[in-house]
């Protein structure tokens, strides 16, 4: 395979802060959720799996 001098095949532009971001937004989301649990939430079987899955 041939490649032409000059052009790249992946760019990587922007591709950190996106991680980032993700990181940081996901991480948030998941403390929220963790902070927000009751002891009820989680007694159940029903209300464990609805609690993982949301």
């Amino acid at each position: 395979m041939t490649s032409v001098a000059g052009v790249r095949k992946y760019s990587s532009a922007g591709t950190d802060w996106a991680a980032w971001l993700l990181g940081i937004g996901l991480g948030l989301t998941l403390a929220l959720q963790l902070t927000t649990m009751s002891h009820s939430d989680i007694t159940s079987v029903y209300s464990a799996i609805v609690g993982a899955l949301c």
